[in-house]
């Protein structure tokens, strides 16, 4: 006698064969795809990554972010005026929960926002040397203060 009848086993299956097949891809990933990045996984290196990226968020005053969230949220909730303890409980979940997405919101936002300012620098000093190398090929005087390596 099985602990699971087969009906049971197969209705499990269906309710959680997204799950699995979804495990079964990262497995298969780290496996096949990613076995040379796992040979080489050190918890060392993973260690000196995040020291420099809370180094950085600290130098450009990232973290900044949590800490007026988590002022405002205290400023929202003592304000509030709940009908009784589990509406307060509600609202605070509520509002804490709202200011958690508003903070990676504008996390990613901020970095979304950075990096489109460095593929349009990119860009521009790409065009900028495509020009230049234009003028210079065709004869036509330099503009501005641009360096010459001619005598």
């Amino acid at each position: 006698m099985s602990i699971l009848p087969l009906a049971d086993a197969s209705a499990w299956l269906t309710d959680h064969l997204i799950p699995l097949v979804g495990a079964l891809v990262v497995l298969v990933g780290l496996l096949v795809v990613g076995r040379t990045d796992l040979l080489r996984f050190s918890w060392q290196r993973v260690w000196a990554i995040s020291g420099v990226c809370f180094s950085e968020s600290i130098r450009r005053r990232v973290l900044w972010i949590i800490p007026l969230a988590i002022v405002g949220l205290v400023a929202i909730v003592q304000l509030q005026q709940p009908n009784d303890e589990q509406d307060a409980i509600r609202q605070t979940t509520k509002f804490c929960l709202f200011a958690a997405g508003l903070v990676v919101v504008l996390s990613q936002t901020a970095a979304a926002i950075a990096g489109f300012i460095a593929v349009v620098a990119v860009a521009t000093a790409a065009w900028r040397v495509r020009a230049l190398v234009r003028r210079r090929a065709l004869g036509q005087p330099q503009r501005g203060f641009e360096v010459s390596a001619q005598a």
